[in-house]
């Protein structure tokens, strides 16, 4: 089996702003302007997207997991082309548009284990990704990483590579705050919150989403290198979530003490608690 780099199928689907980028179609979204720091925030899905090999278009789910055992030099071949299409389109991005930050999803990972074992990931998908961080740092854009569910065991390879931040770092990653400690000096951890025992389940009590608010502010937020960012399923988290973003939130920050910055910490990772200050004094 051999891969070629190929213009995306959907690309004739253009987005309404992307009239410079050649294979724009469904898979990018751009968010509002920001603020100072980070004046535009791209999200663009599906680099190798391991949950389906980027492959879910082209095989069932379970297929391309046990392909990945099965076949793995073809799996490498594939990996290599897509990450070559997405390079080009990163490349056009980075040109066309003066973007911060672009976001690219790849979720290797259930709530409690990866799709693969941490040695394949390495062998198959980090040269890829290496590839990818390098083009986008080369164009004057950040990269963060997301990534659902157990994570932990290739945090130090991300931080490796040069991943700048993480999302949406999930609960299932108990030792997230040790993470946080020994890392946050190098990469920025972009939520942490429970989302199977709290944030998802129907009918949470407003008090259970104000106690995860406070506990992710107090393990995660001390030092910096911290955005607030929560994700899930429903809606019923959001109206209670806000009420301890603006109540304990504000409180947590108007506090110098907690406001102080590590000096070695990258520039812009400081300046990323000034950009989350900012977003919980200002209305929303």
């Amino acid at each position: 089996m051999t891969f070629k780099a190929a213009v995306h199928p959907i690309q004739t689907g253009r987005r309404a702003g992307f009239k410079g980028i050649d294979a724009a179609g469904g898979f990018i979204t751009i968010g509002s302007r920001y603020f100072s720091h980070f004046e535009i925030f791209l999200k663009a899905q599906y680099i190798c997207e391991i949950r389906t090999c980027s492959a879910i278009s082209f095989c069932l789910n379970h297929n391309a997991l046990m392909a990945l055992i099965e076949h793995p030099e073809s799996c490498k071949d594939f990996f290599h082309a897509m990450a070559d299409w997405k390079i080009e389109y990163f490349k056009k991005i980075g040109k066309y548009y003066d973007i911060d930050i672009l976001n690219a999803h790849d979720d290797y990972d259930s709530n409690d284990r990866m799709f693969m074992s941490p040695d394949l990931w390495r062998s198959l998908i980090k040269p890829e990704l290496t590839r990818i961080v390098e083009v986008c740092h080369n164009a004057g854009m950040l990269y963060q990483h997301h990534s659902c569910g157990f994570i932990e065991p290739i945090v130090p390879h991300l931080v490796e590579i040069g991943c700048d931040a993480i999302d949406t770092f999930q609960a299932c990653n108990k030792n997230t705050p040790e993470l946080k400690r020994k890392y946050g000096d190098k990469i920025t951890f972009c939520g942490g919150f429970d989302n199977m025992n709290v944030l998802d389940v129907p009918g949470v009590s407003p008090e259970a989403v104000k106690k995860e608010y406070r506990r992710v502010i107090d393990s995660l937020a001390p030092g910096g290198s911290y955005v607030i960012y929560p994700i899930g399923g429903t809606f019923e988290f959001v109206e209670p979530f806000l009420e301890g973003h603006f109540s304990y939130g504000m409180q947590f920050y108007a506090n110098p003490q907690n406001r102080q910055r590590n000096e070695e910490i990258k520039g812009w990772q400081a300046a990323v608690l000034d950009f989350m200050l900012y977003n919980i004094q200002t209305d929303l």
